[in-house]
């Protein structure tokens, strides 16, 4: 094999010489800039995602701004670009692999994303504590979402809860004031399908004696309004039928 040389500062005279053959190996070394974007174009990088390995040891002698211990292996990348970008276009572009793709209508697919409808319901109520029910549902087809099997979660109070295969999870939290939040962070919508919009509802922390004077009152209010009506037509036929409970 013929190899070129010439002196330490590139000058002087270059020369040929033979040499055995020697077995070459390539290597690559992971580096710490991870997924970018070109900033030429208006396109966001969403998410990058692979497996974790274990980034391989340079000698001592060998400085380079490398990872060590280990690093995210990115094997699929989701990026946003807008609608009116007339060059279709996605170009990965790594240390040893550039793999460049046109994007059409055989290489892409549309992915479902619906509404979620949450549902927050007090159980009880204790001077410290509140129980609820939290519920989960498709608000368009009505499924329960259960995000203990998907990406996402729901935050009550600050607290993560997840829901199981009825749409629904209770719970017991500190009882912080007169209200609970609770709103649903649902994951990627690229990587569980169909993907997921989050919701957010807040409800009194009245509980359950709360809720029986309301339910009380909402009757008594009714009952009320049939009795003046009552009152005023007897008062305007002359009829006589008022008290009702006259003749009891």
């Amino acid at each position: 094999m013929d190899i070129p040389r010439s002196t330490k500062d590139g000058v002087g005279p270059i020369w040929q010489s033979q040499s055995p053959p020697i077995s070459l190996a390539s290597h690559a070394y992971p580096i710490r800039t991870g997924t970018t974007q070109d900033a030429l174009r208006q396109i966001t990088v969403l998410d990058s995602y692979g497996r974790t390995l274990r980034a391989p040891a340079l000698d001592s002698s060998i400085a380079l701004d490398t990872i060590n211990g280990t690093y995210e292996g990115s094997f699929g990348i989701a990026a946003r670009a807008p609608p009116d970008d007339t060059d279709q276009s996605v170009q990965a572009i790594g240390l040893v692999r550039r793999s460049p793709t046109r994007l059409s209508p055989e290489t892409t697919a549309n992915l479902p994303v619906n509404r979620s409808e949450l549902r927050l319901t007090v159980q009880n109520t204790t001077a410290d504590t509140v129980t609820v029910t939290v519920t989960l549902r498709d608000a368009t087809t009505g499924a329960p979402i259960e995000t203990a099997a998907r990406d996402g979660y729901i935050q009550l109070d600050g607290k993560r809860v997840n829901t199981t295969a009825n749409g629904t999870v209770h719970a017991t939290i500190p009882r912080q004031g007169n209200a609970i939040t609770a709103t649903y962070r649902p994951g990627d919508w690229w990587r569980t399908i169909p993907g997921y919009v989050g919701d957010t509802t807040t409800v009194g922390a009245g509980g359950t004696v709360l809720r029986y004077v309301q339910i009380l009152f909402t009757v008594s209010v009714q009952i009320g309004v049939l009795l003046l009506a009552g009152l005023l037509i007897d008062r305007i036929t002359g009829w006589g039928f008022w008290p009702p409970w006259r003749n009891l």
